[in-house]
């Protein structure tokens, strides 16, 4: 059975906007060699999908600097000092990027997006019977449009590749378990 390595440094190297960026030599405990590794800390990340009464999602489109591109997208980011806990960062979320609230929140999964390299988790919420109650308010780095879609259609959007974010084909899968309505 595989062990824990034994972290015999650890280094700060620097601190960014939303993650802090670690160098760790660990040792592994099946043949002792010392292992450099580079660990990125990051806050807990947060994804809704939101399903309005009349069955459709509020999802948004947005530029993603690192594939330059605008994707369509579930609400969603990271997870704020603030915010009390992972409900409340999805709720706020959902609220500043879309206008949309719901009473009805469930947390249908959480799991580590990257763990190798990553110290944290990816929560997903369905926020049922979404309503527009305000205004958006965006952060400074957001400029989103909003799109309702048919949740129906969302699995033909996933394999034609217009829904191509992993997080946010997870989060459909997700849906899928939840509904025990698996796509396949």
């Amino acid at each position: 059975m595989p062990e824990a390595w034994p972290v015999e440094e650890r280094k700060q190297e620097g601190v960014y906007k939303i993650f802090t960026l670690w160098s760790e030599k660990a040792r592994n405990p099946r043949n002792g060699s010392l292992r450099d590794l580079v660990i990125l800390d990051f806050p807990d990340w947060i994804s809704v999908i939101p399903v309005t009464p009349d069955g459709d999602v509020v999802m948004v489109k947005q530029y993603r600097h690192g594939v330059k591109k605008v994707l369509l997208e579930i609400p969603g980011g990271l997870m704020d000092r603030e915010d009390p806990s992972p409900e409340a960062a999805a709720r706020r979320e959902l609220a500043e990027e879309t206008g949309y609230t719901s009473s009805l929140f469930t947390c249908i999964g959480s799991l580590y997006p990257q763990p190798a390299v990553q110290t944290n988790q990816y929560h997903i919420y369905l926020a049922e019977d979404a309503i527009k109650t305000t205004e958006t308010r965006f952060d400074e780095g957001e400029d989103l449009e909003l799109a309702l879609v048919p949740l129906k259609r969302i699995p033909e959007m996933i394999a034609s590749g217009e829904i191509c974010h992993a997080m946010v084909v997870t989060a459909f899968y997700y849906l899928a378990l939840h509904r025990k309505k698996l796509f396949f």
